[in-house]
């Protein structure tokens, strides 16, 4: 019975470390999305060469 609760223990320790590691990365690859979907809008017309160059200074920092 100790083996199985330790054992649950070890997983959801597990889980916790796993999502909190991928949370980590996701916040640097945002940056290439986000320009591509820029770079697509302007592309489609949806936005104005002004625009875009607003909002990528924006994204860029």
């Amino acid at each position: 019975m100790w083996l199985i609760t330790i054992a649950l223990f070890g997983f959801i320790i597990y889980l916790l470390y796993k999502n909190i590691a991928r949370a980590g990365r996701n916040n640097c690859d945002d940056s290439p999305d986000v320009m591509s979907i820029l770079n697509r809008r302007l592309a489609k017309g949806e936005i104005s060469e002004d625009d875009y160059e607003r909002l990528k200074s924006r994204i860029s920092g």
